[in-house]
This record gives C-alpha cells, sequence and structure tokens, in this order.
C-alpha cells in the first residue's frame, strides 16, 4: 500500500477506523 509522504497520520487514522468499521460490518 503506497501512500503520499504529505499524507497525515490523523487522515490515516481515521480512514483505517471507517474501513475497519466497514471490514467488520461486512464480517458481520
Amino acid at each position: 500500500m503506497s501512500l503520499p509522504k504529505n499524507a497525515s497520520p490523523i487522515r490515516l487514522h481515521k480512514r483505517c477506523r471507517i474501513i475497519g468499521h466497514y471490514h467488520r460490518y461486512l464480517l458481520k
């Protein structure tokens, strides 16, 4: 997974959180 150098960790964390919730919903 290649990410831009100007990507902020906070933004990435938020994205990961959203993806995690979505993944959990799909696994359910």
